[in-house]
């Protein structure tokens, strides 16, 4: 990451530690941090340092999609059958289209690849048909049922070598969709993949359950390009800085952080800062979804934004975000997340 006004971000780093702490990739250096108060229990920095630099960490790659949504391939099955699932740090399981996916409009103009074939692996189990997963989303555009299933599933790359075995194949629980509208339909990865909170339905969690981390971690380093899933650890090769950690809470289902402000330019918007009316502001938590590619910030902090952003840059911010003409957009000020450590 770089210093100046002109450098771009060029990767977000998230690593979680099951149930403790968010690590960042940073510019400032790592502070000593004992505790997790808001969850009863303390990691050591040295256990965050050991498994960063652990030679054990397995990096599984991802992709970039066509919408921007970074996804990684699962095996599932025996044999192995791939597929591409977005990874989503706001969802609790993990879905994709299993044949004959009756209603599923015309997913396979879209999607990377055909639908999971349960009738070709020797290992899966639809459970007697007795359990369907429905999900729609807020707005009521996205949207699937699905049948909960079970099979053998590890991450792996783009292509797997015949008659490969993973060592790390666990027994997992997915929904094998039926139906779907929506994104779900026009995306380019075949499914989605959970990792929230949920030690059932998430799959890293149940690879350290059956004992086949290094530790109790994963990381996601998200660039434009794509990136990497470090399995147990985080790869320390990938960072241009020491790392900083903040404190993660749960939010509901969700990973959560607790934001104390937001600078635009080292000028904060919230705590120890005041808009126009010369009121305080407290953005309070922030859930973590990877599956986003951008920061949504609660209503409230609209004004104390757009009034902060006039006062730093001399012009209005915008919802398109289209610069003013004559504006250089190196000169753009810098916008800092400040979080709860």
């Amino acid at each position: 990451m770089g210093n100046g006004k002109s450098s771009w971000l060029r990767a977000s780093v998230i690593l979680i530690i099951l149930d403790s702490f968010l690590v960042l990739g940073s510019t400032l250096p790592l502070q000593d941090t004992t505790s997790s108060p808001a969850l009863g229990f303390g990691i050591p920095k040295s256990r965050l340092e050991s498994a960063s630099n652990s030679t054990d960490v397995e990096q599984i790659p991802i992709y970039i999609g066509a919408k921007s949504n970074h996804y990684a391939y699962i095996w599932v099955g025996t044999p192995p059958q791939r597929q591409s699932v977005i990874l989503d740090t706001a969802f609790t399981h993990t879905v994709f289209p299993c044949e004959p996916c009756l209603d599923c409009k015309e997913y396979l103009r879209y999607h990377q690849s055909g639908p999971f074939q349960p009738g070709a692996s020797s290992t899966y189990d639809n459970k007697n048909l007795t359990d369907y997963w429905q999900w729609r989303s807020t707005g009521g555009n996205d949207a699937f049922v699905a049948i909960a299933s079970s099979d053998s599933v590890f991450f792996g790359g783009k292509n797997l070598a015949a008659g490969a075995v993973n060592s790390k194949a666990v027994t997992f629980e997915f929904g094998c969709i039926d139906e779907m509208e929506g994104s779900y339909v026009t995306q380019y990865a075949n499914g989605r993949m959970g990792l929230g909170v949920d030690s059932n339905t998430n799959l890293v969690a149940q690879l350290d359950a059956a004992g086949l981390l290094e530790k109790s971690m994963f990381a996601l380093c998200l660039s434009p390009k794509g990136g990497v899933l470090s399995l147990g650890g985080a790869a320390r090769h990938l960072h241009t800085a020491p790392i900083q950690h903040a404190k993660l809470t749960r939010e509901g289902i969700y990973w959560a952080v607790s934001v104390r402000d937001l600078l635009i330019d080292g000028q904060g918007i919230g705590r120890n800062s005041e808009d126009a009316t010369g009121e305080e502001f407290n953005l309070g938590t922030a859930r973590l979804a990877s599956a986003l590619s951008y920061t949504i910030l609660p209503a409230p902090a609209y004004g104390h934004f757009m009034y902060r952003w006039r006062d730093v840059t001399g012009w209005a911010f915008v919802d398109d975000i289209r610069v003013p003409r004559g504006v250089d957009v190196t000169q753009l000020p810098v916008i800092t997340l400040a979080l709860e450590s």
